[in-house]
Protein backbone atom coordinates (compact mmCIF):
# COMPACT_ATOMS: atom_id res chain seq x y z
CA UNK A 1 0.00 0.00 0.00
CA UNK A 2 3.10 2.24 0.76
CA UNK A 3 3.91 1.90 -3.13
CA UNK A 4 0.56 2.77 -4.07
CA UNK A 5 0.71 6.08 -1.58
CA UNK A 6 3.96 6.68 -2.73
CA UNK A 7 2.62 6.87 -6.96
CA UNK A 8 -0.15 8.61 -6.17
CA UNK A 9 1.01 11.49 -4.58
CA UNK A 10 4.27 11.47 -7.05
CA UNK A 11 1.44 11.67 -9.93
CA UNK A 12 -0.64 14.50 -8.08
CA UNK A 13 2.76 16.10 -7.56
CA UNK A 14 3.68 16.52 -11.55
CA UNK A 15 -0.11 17.98 -11.82
CA UNK A 16 0.26 20.13 -9.06
CA UNK A 17 4.06 21.48 -10.13
CA UNK A 18 2.08 22.38 -13.17
CA UNK A 19 -0.30 24.03 -11.62
CA UNK A 20 1.94 26.28 -9.82
CA UNK A 21 3.37 27.18 -12.71
CA UNK A 22 0.74 28.19 -14.81
CA UNK A 23 -0.53 30.39 -11.68
CA UNK A 24 3.23 31.59 -11.13
CA UNK A 25 4.00 32.36 -15.66
CA UNK A 26 0.13 33.36 -15.92
CA UNK A 27 1.71 36.76 -18.03
CA UNK A 28 3.51 34.19 -20.37
CA UNK A 29 0.83 31.78 -20.53
CA UNK A 30 -1.93 33.89 -20.70
CA UNK A 31 0.15 34.45 -24.31
CA UNK A 32 -0.98 31.00 -24.70
CA UNK A 33 -3.63 30.05 -27.07
CA UNK A 34 -6.26 28.49 -24.56
CA UNK A 35 -6.55 24.70 -26.89
CA UNK A 36 -2.84 24.64 -26.43
CA UNK A 37 -2.58 24.71 -22.68
CA UNK A 38 -5.48 22.46 -22.26
CA UNK A 39 -4.05 19.57 -24.56
CA UNK A 40 -0.79 20.17 -23.23
CA UNK A 41 -2.61 20.21 -19.62
CA UNK A 42 -3.85 16.72 -20.55
CA UNK A 43 -0.29 15.30 -21.65
CA UNK A 44 1.12 16.36 -18.46
CA UNK A 45 -1.84 14.26 -16.44
CA UNK A 46 -0.77 11.06 -18.72
CA UNK A 47 2.84 11.80 -18.35
CA UNK A 48 2.68 12.24 -14.70
CA UNK A 49 0.27 8.70 -14.20
CA UNK A 50 2.47 7.46 -16.58
CA UNK A 51 5.85 7.97 -14.65
CA UNK A 52 4.22 7.28 -11.42
CA UNK A 53 2.82 3.92 -12.76
CA UNK A 54 5.94 2.21 -14.13
CA UNK A 55 7.83 3.48 -10.92
CA UNK A 56 5.37 1.36 -8.40
CA UNK A 57 4.96 -1.69 -11.74
CA UNK A 58 8.81 -2.08 -11.85
CA UNK A 59 8.77 -2.81 -7.76
CA UNK A 60 5.63 -5.40 -8.29
CA UNK A 61 6.36 -8.78 -9.68
CA UNK A 62 3.00 -9.65 -11.32
CA UNK A 63 0.17 -8.58 -12.75
CA UNK A 64 1.43 -4.75 -13.97
CA UNK A 65 -1.45 -3.88 -15.90
CA UNK A 66 -3.71 -4.26 -13.02
CA UNK A 67 -1.14 -2.42 -10.75
CA UNK A 68 -0.91 0.33 -12.69
CA UNK A 69 -5.06 1.02 -13.07
CA UNK A 70 -5.21 0.35 -9.24
CA UNK A 71 -2.55 3.08 -9.36
CA UNK A 72 -4.71 5.27 -11.61
CA UNK A 73 -7.84 5.09 -10.30
CA UNK A 74 -6.25 6.16 -6.90
CA UNK A 75 -4.70 9.13 -8.30
CA UNK A 76 -7.50 10.03 -10.00
CA UNK A 77 -9.97 9.46 -6.24
CA UNK A 78 -7.11 11.77 -4.51
CA UNK A 79 -7.08 14.71 -7.50
CA UNK A 80 -10.71 14.59 -6.90
CA UNK A 81 -10.23 15.49 -2.95
CA UNK A 82 -7.56 17.58 -3.87
CA UNK A 83 -9.98 19.32 -6.23
CA UNK A 84 -12.56 19.66 -3.74
CA UNK A 85 -10.67 22.24 -1.94
CA UNK A 86 -10.08 24.39 -4.65
CA UNK A 87 -12.78 27.28 -5.20
CA UNK A 88 -14.81 25.64 -8.56
CA UNK A 89 -14.30 22.10 -7.67
CA UNK A 90 -14.46 19.12 -9.99
CA UNK A 91 -17.08 19.24 -12.23
CA UNK A 92 -18.21 16.00 -14.06
CA UNK A 93 -17.33 16.72 -17.20
CA UNK A 94 -13.52 17.25 -15.64
CA UNK A 95 -13.78 14.51 -13.43
CA UNK A 96 -13.91 11.97 -16.35
CA UNK A 97 -11.19 13.42 -18.60
CA UNK A 98 -9.21 13.26 -15.57
CA UNK A 99 -10.02 9.29 -15.30
CA UNK A 100 -9.14 9.16 -18.80
CA UNK A 101 -5.85 10.49 -18.16
CA UNK A 102 -4.99 8.64 -15.36
CA UNK A 103 -6.28 5.41 -16.78
CA UNK A 104 -4.53 5.55 -20.21
CA UNK A 105 -1.07 6.65 -18.26
CA UNK A 106 -1.57 4.11 -15.61
CA UNK A 107 -1.91 1.50 -18.77
CA UNK A 108 0.64 3.08 -20.67
CA UNK A 109 3.17 2.68 -17.03
CA UNK A 110 2.09 -0.56 -16.63
CA UNK A 111 3.52 -1.72 -19.89
CA UNK A 112 6.18 -0.20 -20.20
CA UNK A 113 7.33 -1.86 -17.09
CA UNK A 114 5.51 -5.13 -17.91
CA UNK A 115 8.12 -4.30 -21.59
CA UNK A 116 10.95 -4.07 -19.53
CA UNK A 117 10.60 -6.92 -16.80
CA UNK A 118 10.45 -8.80 -19.95
CA UNK A 119 12.87 -7.84 -21.97
CA UNK A 120 15.10 -8.02 -18.65
CA UNK A 121 14.16 -12.33 -18.38
CA UNK A 122 14.94 -12.24 -22.54
CA UNK A 123 18.58 -10.93 -21.63
CA UNK A 124 19.02 -13.18 -18.44
CA UNK A 125 17.85 -16.63 -20.29
CA UNK A 126 19.89 -15.75 -23.37
CA UNK A 127 23.04 -15.27 -20.88
CA UNK A 128 21.76 -18.72 -19.13
CA UNK A 129 21.74 -20.48 -22.81
CA UNK A 130 25.27 -19.16 -23.63
CA UNK A 131 26.85 -20.30 -20.15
Amino acid sequence: MTDYMAGVMLANGVIWIWAMALATFSDFFSQIPYVVLALVTYLIYILGATLASYLVCKRASSKHLVVGLKLAGLAWFFSLIMLLGSTTGPTPALALVLLVCYGAGGMAGGYLALRSELGSRKIIQDRELSE
